[in-house]
């Protein structure tokens, strides 16, 4: 037993003792009323809790929930997705448990691809010089398109006959503007007309293409004949990059358009897999170069008698070359949930980070992104296609730690005994959504508590502290996923805190002023004080809690009428009410007394988590 030696408390202390001697004057009775008053004490007992005091002064019970944050993630790989211009996509979607808040949104691009024409498609380029004869070409006219030049050229065998060859630009040919491309044979009299073997007439141009590597593309173009020879000596032939891509003899191509006009469709799907034969491994590293031409495919020869053997045409128009291919985020201004996606190392992929956005899971149960793009373009349409790899982070934060292995019972069990740490035992519950990854928990508790255990549901003797981390005092983090590859289930920890009940200081007046005694006579009068440990975590509000008195008989029984319960002031001292041990029996029994000292603490934020018992003792003995 010590004596309270603080000057202050000395000096309450003194002050309790005055009052106390100079209250001996009055009578009994008045002591009696002060005991008697027992129904506020029962009323206030109940702020200490329901806890439960075993007949060896052990006391247990339920403190505070501790709380708990789960941290989770779910990654989903090769989501598809897609758009046209002017649309979005939002089909690309993640799950999201009940209760669970998105909090980041991940997402690496792969297989970005556009789809569009890069070929200025028509030629509209207003009305035409109204010259259509051989001698005439309209290269000057052409090359102010808009969009790109187109200039014509030809080449004239003159092993033997002399080729007159032009390309015109008509802007009225049966509802088309287009271009024309005309052969002559050199007129050799009586109806004849001859030609050599690689006459040809050609259109071309070169366009850039600013993309990566070549993925799919069509060419696609409106043609039309002009009654030609009906004899596949002429072909129409079309090149890319100096590579024949598709080629048809004149007579065969009147005989499927009729002399009307028709649009011939050349996939380019071919090319690839041979991408060197045609396209460069990135399509930015070169122009590709486009031929449109008339060719005289045979031998040198004359015709006679033919109809219509004195020249031949073809009109062309609507040229098209649709490419897919690799293409950067920022070269389309693509988004993702209006945030823009940033270009990585290599064409068609990026990625974003979304932190600015909340997705909660009790008011939906998909994660829905939406992607699309900025991009305006004047020769076509577009299409978007990618692939996502979408990674969301989710955090929750109930519920809180448990006090047994029922996922409703909220709460932390303690157990209190006389002159050891207060011991604690708590479940920290982990249920996982379906196809999500458990990557932490996290358990804020009181400062002054220490974490000596970790067991995870799987492994319940393997204690797993070693593995987790404490990034501040009353923070422990347990990095869920490294420790168990199925954590789902109870996690258990232990712990423990200090024992607030410091001192209890038993007086007794029979001198005539209270002096410290362990020792009474039946009849005499006992006055109890006690100290609460003043700590930083209670400090600003310990004159609010109160401290709890109970008396344990010889017997083992409770001196239930002088269980009391009293407030604790700004030092952490109690001052109990005196009382007299009585004469006779029924609450009178000579021998050795327990005087049991609880308290807890109930004003913090993580209320009931600060508690201690103090257990001293007295004898009485009979005066006889």
């Amino acid at each position: 037993m010590r004596i309270i030696s603080r000057h202050k408390k000395l000096i309450s202390i003194i002050s309790i003792l005055v009052v106390l001697t100079i209250g001996l004057i009055f009578s009994e009775a008045l002591f009696g009323e002060n005991l008697s008053n027992n129904n506020y004490q029962k009323h206030e007992n109940e702020i200490l809790q329901n806890n439960d005091l075993n007949s060896e002064n052990i006391l247990s019970g339920i403190g505070a929930a501790w709380n708990i944050t789960h941290w989770a993630n779910r990654t989903e790989n090769d989501l598809s997705g897609g758009f046209s211009s002017g649309s979005f996509d939002n089909s690309p979607s993640l799950p999201i448990g009940n209760g669970w808040i998105g909090y980041q949104m991940d997402a690496e691009i792969e297989n970005l691809y556009d789809q569009r024409n890069w070929n200025n498609v028509t030629f509209t380029l207003g009305p035409d010089d109204g010259d259509g004869s051989v001698s005439d070409n309209d290269n000057e006219l052409t090359a102010n398109n808009q969009y790109q030049n187109w200039t014509f050229n030809s080449y004239d065998n003159t092993f033997n006959f002399t080729n007159p060859m032009s390309g015109n630009y008509f802007s009225n040919q049966d509802g088309h503007d287009c271009l024309e491309l005309l052969m002559y044979g050199e007129d050799l009299g009586d109806n004849t007309f001859g030609y050599d073997n690689g006459d040809k007439a050609w259109w071309s141009s070169s366009i850039s293409v600013p993309r990566g590597k070549f993925i799919d593309g069509e060419l696609v173009f409106d043609v039309k004949t002009d009654d030609p020879l009906n004899i596949n000596s002429w072909q129409l032939r079309f090149h890319i990059n100096n590579k024949l891509v598709y080629s048809i003899g004149i007579y065969d191509l009147e005989r499927f358009c009729g002399n009307n006009w028709v649009q011939i469709n050349v996939p380019l799907k071919d090319w690839a897999t041979k991408p060197s034969e045609i396209f460069s491994a990135e399509l930015n590293q070169s122009q590709i170069l486009l031929n449109v031409s008339l060719v005289y495919n045979v031998g040198t020869t004359w015709y006679r008698g033919f109809p219509r053997n004195d020249f031949q045409r073809l009109f062309v128009d609507n040229i098209i070359l649709n490419v897919e291919s690799e293409v950067n985020p920022s070269q389309i201004g693509l988004k993702m949930d209006n945030e823009d996606v940033s270009d990585t190392n290599g064409w068609g992929s990026g990625e974003i980070i979304l932190t600015d956005k909340v997705w909660n899971g009790s008011e939906i149960s998909n994660v829905n992104v939406n992607f699309s793009c900025t991009d305006t373009w004047e020769l076509s349409d577009y299409e978007i296609t990618f692939n996502a790899n979408l990674n969301l982070y989710t955090i929750k934060s109930t519920p809180d730690s448990n006090y047994e292995l029922n996922a409703n019972s909220f709460g932390t069990k303690f157990t209190a005994e006389d002159g050891n740490l207060i011991q604690w035992e708590g479940y920290g519950y982990v249920a996982i959504p379906t196809g999500y990854s458990e990557t932490k928990m996290r358990i804020e508790f009181p400062s002054d508590i220490i974490i000596t255990e970790i067991f995870s549901p799987k492994d319940p003797d393997t204690n797993v502290i070693s593995s987790c981390s404490v990034p501040e005092p009353g923070v422990i983090e347990i990095p869920i996923n490294s420790i168990e590859s199925s954590p789902s289930g109870f996690w258990k920890f232990t712990a423990t805190s200090p024992n607030y009940c410091e001192d209890i200081n038993i007086f007794n007046n029979k001198t005539g002023s209270w002096i410290q005694s362990n020792e009474f006579f039946s009849g005499e009068y006992i006055n109890i004080t006690s100290e609460i440990s003043k700590t930083p975590i209670v400090s600003d509000h310990l004159d609010q809690t109160k401290a709890l008195l109970k008396i344990r008989f010889p017997n083992g029984s409770i001196w239930e009428e002088n269980t009391q319960i009293a407030s604790v002031d700004e030092d952490g001292l109690v001052q109990f009410n005196v009382f007299k041990i009585p004469e006779s029996p029924p609450n009178y029994e000579a021998g050795t007394y327990d005087v049991i000292l609880m308290w807890n603490n109930s004003y913090n934020n993580f209320e009931l988590n600060e508690t201690g018992i103090k257990v001293e003792q007295f004898s009485v003995t009979h005066d006889s």
